[in-house]
């Protein structure tokens, strides 16, 4: 994943929480959210916030329109990438990966039915909502309970499949209430090197401890994310802000990030580009990851 995609799954999942409560509840169109989501941003600091109050007129709703549909547009399309079982499997723009029955599929106008050509889905289709990029593949129902606390795994090439099971094994039987995602990339439809596991703030301990018990070092990857406390190898934890549970945008854009760096490995200099991106959107927002400002890093900690 390049960081135009990351971004774009930043705008989505995050950015778009910042529209007012009113324009989210009634049929509002896309002019008024699309202001309510640059007066929370500020406009990512090309146009004061002072200002944008002053200039709220038809010439800003529209300049400010352009953008925002071109991204929808660009969000919305799916390419063909197999069928099985009589239905269709599609990936979108940003990286997520779908099952849809192909009555639900139908070809972009001007584009040529094949796996190459662009799909517009129903949304009826969707079968699971999770963030770009993640599938759940086990635990609670998305959403269902405050899962405010999260345990960060990295797993090794040699000890994905084994590891995986083992760990999903374990906490089906511990009797914790969390929900375990993945990262799903452009060429898999799960992909266990990087899990987050989502648990009560009270149970986390429980899970990290858990984790190093059952999961052998040996099948750990040593790299863990820089915006979360390391507690062994390969894994590392950090808490949800307690004012947002649900709706962390630190935690949730930093999660985006680290899956596009996890992905695709790029060089230092994409990574450090990324990092300065979340760092500068993060503090246009005051938000901090876990209050800590010495959270924010560059590179991943290695523990």
């Amino acid at each position: 994943m390049d960081l135009q995609r990351a971004l774009y799954s930043y705008y989505d999942e995050v950015l778009l929480r910042c529209v007012p409560e009113e324009a989210r509840t009634r049929d509002a169109d896309d002019a008024a959210k699309v202001l309510g989501l640059y007066r929370a941003i500020h406009l990512h600091g090309t146009v004061a916030e002072d200002e944008l109050a002053a200039r709220e007129d038809e010439a800003l709703v529209d300049e400010l329109c352009r953008p925002y549909l071109a991204w929808r547009r660009w969000r919305s399309r799916w390419r063909l990438v197999g069928r099985k079982g009589g239905r269709a499997v599609l990936q979108r723009n940003d990286g997520m990966l779908i099952s849809a029955p192909e009555s639900c599929c139908r070809p972009v106008s001007g584009k040529r039915s094949s796996s190459e050509g662009e799909y517009e889905v129903a949304l009826t289709a969707l079968r699971r909502r999770a963030l770009p990029g993640w599938v759940v593949l086990d635990g609670a129902p998305p959403n269902s309970v405050p899962l405010d606390g999260r345990v960060y795994i990295s797993l090794s090439p040699d000890g994905l499949e084994d590891g995986w099971h083992t760990l999903m094994a374990a906490l089906r039987g511990s009797g914790v209430l969390y929900q375990a995602k993945v990262v799903n990339n452009r060429d898999a439809a799960r992909r266990p090197d990087c899990c987050v596991v989502y648990v009560p703030r009270s149970s986390v301990p429980e899970v990290a401890s858990l984790v190093d018990q059952v999961l052998p070092h040996d099948v750990r990857d040593e790299l863990t994310p820089g915006f979360a406390l390391p507690e062994s190898r390969g894994v590392a934890v950090a808490l949800a802000p307690a004012d947002r549970p649900l709706a962390s945008h630190g935690l949730t854009c930093a999660e985006e990030i680290w899956m596009a760096i996890r992905e695709e490995v790029p060089g230092p200099c994409t990574k450090a580009t990324a990092w300065r991106h979340l760092q500068a959107l993060l503090e246009r927002q005051r938000v901090r990851l876990d209050g800590r400002p010495e959270s924010l890093e560059v590179e991943a900690r290695r523990v």
